[in-house]
């Protein structure tokens, strides 16, 4: 590769595959180079870029791979590889508690290109369906909705080829309430039950979704089946505890809360709310 490269410096290809090579033996400041020089001649070598995001996040700096990822989405708005690298960038950054604005480019036009990025993203989500899981912990306002949007047709697709998968129905549902469409979401997490009755993430999911649309009732029972199914922990027993609390069942919820900080002996919330309860 360096003979290519003297024989011809001004070859982007060849900067980036001598970058990919030093990059797999970890001499990553070279690979760098390479990569940045590849970028230097051809500003749209997205695989220069994705490479070089690689490179940030090596060195423990997802903001600057955010950055080259960005640039590499725009240049490839179908490629899932490159979507799941960038959501999974932010979500690093989320982690150190900084912020971070995305901004997928998913352009309107191309129906057939944009169908094909639709099955291709699709058949990722099929096989890792915790792949979704990296666009829902940004916050909201820091990604477009058209980028859910276009998630939601990606798990529907995804659907039609496994209609009795228990996690794509619970995925779904996350992504339509994240839409804004809570009735809708109930049903998919209810059909996810329907399929696992001890799916404690789709149960304490619908917890939180009835809780949410004023059916104390349902959101009780389902969070009670998810402690039952195994769900022990201390956020579901503080939500129960609440509910309790707030239809008259004192003791229920002091004891609710009180197997929260069980669990959780710093659980702040839980603390604050026990101590609220009359005597």
């Amino acid at each position: 590769m360096r003979d290519g490269i003297r024989e011809d410096p001004e070859s982007a290809e060849v900067h980036f595959q001598l970058g990919t090579l030093l990059a797999a033996l970890e001499q990553y400041d070279e690979a760098e180079l390479r990569f940045t020089q590849a970028l230097s001649i051809d500003r749209d070598h997205a695989e220069a870029l994705v490479s070089l995001a690689m490179c940030r996040g090596v060195r423990n700096a997802p903001s600057e791979a955010v950055t080259y990822l960005q640039r590499a989405q725009a240049r490839r708005p179908h490629d899932a590889r490159i979507g799941l690298l960038l959501a999974q960038a932010a979500k690093a950054i989320h982690q150190r508690g900084q912020v971070v604005g995305v901004r997928a480019d998913i352009p309107a036009q191309e129906p057939m290109a944009d169908q094909r990025g639709i099955e291709d993203l699709s058949r990722v989500i099929e096989a890792e369906p915790d792949f979704v899981d990296a666009f829902l912990s940004i916050p909201v306002g820091e990604v477009d909705e058209h980028v859910f949007a276009m998630l939601l047709k990606t798990l529907e697709l995804a659907l039609e080829r496994q209609p009795e998968h228990a996690e794509l129905h619970y995925h779904c549902g996350r992504v339509l309430d994240r839409l804004g469409r809570r009735e809708d979401a109930i049903c998919q997490n209810e059909r996810a039950v329907q399929i696992d009755p001890k799916f404690t993430r789709a149960l304490i999911e619908l917890g939180k979704l009835y809780g949410k649309t004023d059916r104390s009732d349902d959101a009780t029972s389902r969070l009670e089946q998810a402690v039952a199914a195994g769900a022990d922990y201390a956020d579901v027993h503080y939500l129960l505890g609440n509910l309790y609390r707030d239809r008259g069942q004192l003791n229920r919820a002091r004891s609710a809360y009180r197997r929260a900080l069980t669990i959780n002996e710093r659980y702040e919330a839980a603390q604050k709310a026990l101590q609220a309860l009359p005597a």
